[in-house]
C-alpha cells in the first residue's frame, strides 16, 4: 500500500524545493558558525575561516579592480535573512571583483552573504577610526522589502450585502417612507 504514494511523495519533494530562491548556501548556516564578534576580537586568527554574515547596506565603494560594501551586520534568521530588531555586532566590509550599482543595491537594502574573511581594512565612520573585516564574497542574496498585509476589516460582510437594497432599514440616502393610503 505504502509503494503507491513513493511516486507521488518524490514529484512533491522535487516539486517544492524547486520552489526555493534563496540559494542553499545562504539557507545553511556554516558547521564552525564564526560570529562577526569573535573575528573583531582576534582577527588574525580567523584568516581564511568560512562565514555567512549579513546586514544593511551601508555604503558601496567601486574601485577600479574590486567593490566594497560597508553592512551594518545584525544576527540571521533560520533562512539567513537578516533581523534587524536586534543588537548589531559591529560592521564589516564585503568585497567583490564584480561591479555592484550603488542603485540595485541603496542604503538599508538587506542582504547576506557567504565567503571567506580575507583581511581587515581601516576604516572612518563618523570621528572614530574602526578596523572592519574584509569577507570575500562567494555567493550573496538581496532581500526584498517585507510586504506588510493589507488591513482588512474585522466585521463580517455579507456577500450579499448591498447598502441600496431597499428592504435593509432606513438610510440616509433610502429613506423609509410611510404611505397612506386613501380610503
Amino acid at each position: 500500500m505504502l509503494h503507491r504514494f513513493v511516486p507521488l511523495i518524490a514529484i512533491a519533494v522535487t516539486t517544492l524545493s524547486a520552489c526555493s530562491s534563496v540559494p542553499s548556501q545562504i539557507q545553511t548556516a556554516p558547521v564552525n558558525d564564526i560570529q562577526l564578534q569573535q573575528v573583531n576580537q582576534n582577527a588574525a586568527s580567523q584568516q581564511g575561516q568560512y562565514v555567512r554574515w549579513g546586514g544593511q547596506v551601508v555604503a558601496i565603494e567601486n574601485t577600479a579592480d574590486a567593490t566594497l560594501i560597508q553592512i551594518v551586520q545584525y544576527p540571521l534568521n533560520h533562512f539567513g535573512r537578516p533581523i534587524t530588531n536586534r543588537d548589531s555586532q559591529g560592521r564589516f566590509l564585503a568585497r567583490t571583483p564584480e561591479f555592484i550599482d550603488p542603485i540595485v543595491y541603496p542604503a538599508g537594502t538587506l542582504v547576506t552573504f557567504t565567503g571567506i574573511i580575507n583581511g581587515a581594512s581601516d576604516r572612518k565612520v563618523d570621528q572614530r577610526n574602526l578596523t572592519l573585516p574584509i569577507v570575500d564574497i562567494e555567493s550573496m542574496h538581496n532581500w526584498p522589502p517585507i510586504q506588510q498585509p493589507a488591513h482588512r476589516s474585522p466585521y463580517f460582510y455579507d456577500p450579499f450585502f448591498s447598502p441600496y437594497y431597499r428592504f435593509h432599514g432606513s438610510y440616509w440616502h433610502h429613506p423609509r417612507y410611510r404611505y397612506r393610503y386613501w380610503y
